[in-house]
């Protein structure tokens, strides 16, 4: 039961990061930018959900439904390794940007799982 839970909160998942990307895609039309804003965007928005998750006190979640969630879906809707090949793809001729880019994942990535858990520790 465990891994058809994680396995449909993967293929939700990686609908959903697919779904932020076509978002961006659509803001952003330049395939340079919109690549890395969108990997940014679903690392930033998965840190805060996943933190949110685990440090919720009141949630009060079954576990296959919790795996489901942290391990399936947001396992799959965050890109680490994406966030590499975007890295080392605006290495090549930005320095600046690669140097930025990588700065912004780290900073907001833990700012995020900051603020999902003090949502979770103060929500009534």
């Amino acid at each position: 039961m465990a891994f058809l839970a994680v396995a449909l909160g993967g293929a939700l998942g990686s609908l959903g990061r697919y779904g932020v990307a076509l978002l961006i895609r659509l803001w952003q039309p330049q395939v340079a930018i919109a690549g890395p804003l969108a990997t940014l965007t679903v690392n930033v928005l998965g840190s805060l959900a996943l933190s949110w998750l685990i440090f919720s006190v009141r949630l009060e979640l079954a576990p296959i439904v919790r795996l489901a969630l942290a391990t399936g879906f947001l396992g799959a809707f965050t890109t680490f390794s994406t966030f590499e090949l975007d890295l080392y793809l605006l290495a090549g001729n930005r320095f600046g940007w690669s140097l930025a880019y990588l700065v912004a994942n780290v900073v907001l990535g833990y700012g995020a799982i900051l603020l999902g858990r003090s949502l979770a520790l103060t929500a009534p």
